[in-house]
């Protein structure tokens, strides 16, 4: 004689699991007793033949894809409960299991946050596999702060920043990595920076942000509403550059002192400011070796005179190197400046680089010269010029319109007797001297 079929309702006070539920499919009753009682291996194989064959889901694919967002939208409590009973299991070995598991919903991601008995390097691998973003911090304990802008699970805003750094959960470095992220830069430079004073700090922490990547600092920098008033002391030299062409650090003297160990950036600063320093230069206080930097910056030959103006041009004598770089920008500018003297165009004309060049400084400066001076400027040229005194020779110089300014003034100041053009097709100029 056959033994009496368990009950089921007595089946399940027996309180075991069963393994699988697809196996007993047969036995429906058995089925549904034990899975609305939770009495069944928490298992992916059971998660989805209760899905289908007890909801009556279809979408497995959705099942795989945001399995917590499935199964809390089902509504069924037996199920629910199952899973929260063993949850720290259910999200290492099934959700993480899930390679595909990258869209769960907002609501269930704070699910998972909200567990506080999950290992941290699950948590940090669920949500660095989702896409969906938070919309805000609200509802997210301030532990789990600084790990939501580590994984980018939280949308770029600067709300969302400003929030993180005031609360107790708040890393710098995290915030600095997370801005610095392409994707993060495009989207929450798609909104300006808030400019009131509830937001200063953010602002204040944009400025000083050494260790994000300069490409997204300067992004950012250039976004920022205003200059800072003073430098951050703990900024680097790149990130100091990126504040001065961006015109973002106020151009002060205790901000030039600030750079004094770096002439090339204090020579840089002044240089993006050359307007504002040359319209009032007592009120900022710089050297001709700053100076000197300026001259080889980029800034116009305007500002360059006026900046050679500022100069100790008497000590161009024992400076060869700044010397000709002056005869350089005075050859190709037409300048009338004030500190320029005798001595000062002799040292300019001495040091020239080229031949060319002496001579075309000769020829436009010639006037602040006495014919002593414009003796030894000759003695001191190379040959022919420098044979150019009295005597019983006639020279023959190369026929350019330098070379025939030259003898033109040369002539008109009676320091030769006369000169001509030769008329063959080479050509070149006679100079005829004074005998005594």
């Amino acid at each position: 004689m056959n033994s009496p079929e368990l009950e089921p309702e007595r089946l399940a006070l027996l309180d075991f699991e069963v393994k699988e539920l697809a196996a007993i499919k047969e036995h429906s009753e058995i089925v549904r007793v034990m899975f609305d009682k939770g009495l069944f291996e928490l298992t992916l194989a059971n998660l989805e033949y209760a899905y289908q064959a007890i909801l009556g889901e279809s979408d497995l694919e959705s099942l795989h894809e945001r399995n917590l967002t499935s199964i809390r939208s089902t509504g069924n409590p037996p199920l629910i409960k199952r899973i929260e009973r063993d949850f720290d299991r259910y999200l290492h070995e099934i959700v993480l299991g899930l390679q595909e598991n990258s869209k769960e919903n907002a609501s269930a991601i704070l699910e998972v946050i909200r567990h506080d008995d999950i290992d941290r390097d699950d948590l940090r691998e669920f949500l660095g596999r989702q896409t969906t973003q938070l919309s805000s911090l609200e509802g997210v304990p301030e532990d789990f702060h600084a790990m939501l802008f580590n994984e980018s699970v939280i949308k770029p805003t600067w709300e969302n920043c400003l929030a993180f750094m005031e609360s107790e959960g708040f890393s710098e470095d995290s915030l600095i990595d997370y801005l610095g992220r392409k994707l993060v830069r495009v989207a929450i430079l798609e909104h300006p920076v808030p400019s009131g004073m509830d937001s200063k700090q953010l602002r204040l922490f944009l400025f000083a942000a050494d260790s994000m990547p300069d490409t997204a600092y300067q992004d950012y920098v250039r976004a920022l509403p205003n200059p800072i008033k003073t430098l951050p002391e703990t900024l680097g030299q790149e990130k100091i550059l990126i504040l001065i062409d961006e015109r973002k650090v106020s151009f002060s003297q205790e901000n030039l002192d600030r750079l004094v160990d770096v002439p090339s950036l204090q020579a840089r600063f002044v240089a993006i400011n050359v307007d504002e320093y040359l319209d009032d230069p007592e009120n900022i206080v710089i050297d001709d070796d700053i100076r000197e930097e300026l001259l080889r910056s980029e800034i116009g030959n305007s500002a360059k005179l006026g900046i050679i103006e500022l100069m100790d041009l008497e000590a161009l004598s024992g400076l060869p190197e700044r010397s000709a770089l002056i005869g350089s920008i005075l050859e190709e500018t037409d300048s009338n400046l004030l500190n320029l003297d005798g001595g000062v165009v002799k040292t300019l004309i001495t040091h020239a680089m080229s031949i060319a060049s002496k001579i075309s400084l000769f020829n436009k400066y010639h006037s602040l010269l006495d014919t002593d001076e414009v003796r030894c400027v000759l003695d001191n040229l190379p040959k022919p010029f420098s044979e150019i005194k009295t005597g019983h020779k006639r020279l023959k110089l190369e026929n350019t319109d330098e070379n025939r300014e030259l003898v033109g003034w040369l002539d008109s100041r009676n320091i030769i007797s006369s000169w001509s053009e030769s008329g063959s097709s080479t050509g070149y100029i006679k100079v005829n001297l004074y005998r005594r």
